[in-house]
Parts: structure tokens; sequence; C-alpha cells
């Protein structure tokens, strides 16, 4: 069904999977379909790509963009498995 609405609105297939993954207990997110990478970037190449989400979720930002408090919270658990996400790469990777 998922597949179906990305179709509809035009998402691509980076899209799609953080669709589904986002669907996904947050203990089962791939950390690479979260900051929208792939396993065989480099190291550097993902933490700039970690360095731009967590601007675009972090929630102090957000309050200063007077944006609603219903928005901060769930940008809030975006943040979060962003943070999350980029350690176990760094784990993975070292």
């Amino acid at each position: 069904m998922i597949k179906d609405i990305t179709k509809i609105f035009g998402l691509d297939e980076t899209q799609f999977k953080k669709i589904k993954e986002a669907r996904k207990g947050s203990d089962k997110l791939n950390p690479y379909v979260v900051l929208g990478v792939k396993p065989e970037n480099d190291l550097l190449f993902i933490r700039n790509k970690y360095i731009e989400l967590s601007k675009e979720y972090h929630p102090d930002l957000l309050i200063n963009k007077k944006i609603s408090k219903e928005a901060i919270e769930e940008n809030k658990q975006r943040f979060n498995e962003i943070i999350s996400a980029w350690k176990r790469i760094q784990k993975l990777k070292s």
C-alpha cells in the first residue's frame, strides 16, 4: 500500500524507503535509510548528510522559526533517529 501511495504522489525510491522504515519501531530503523545514504558511501559523505539533516530537524532551530509545538515534537523524534543512525553507522564503519 505504501508503494502505491508513493507512486501516486510521485515520490522516488529513497523517499519510499524512508516512509517504509518510519513504519518500523525505532530500534529496527536502518541507519542508512534514515540518513538517506548507501552503505558503500564513505564516512565523510555520510557525516555531511548527517550534519545537513541535523540542521534541518534540530528542535532549537525549529523553535526560532516559530513552528508549532506539535511539529517540533514530531521533529524531535526524527532528530533523535538521525543522531542514533549516525552513531550506529560510525560503529559499523570503524
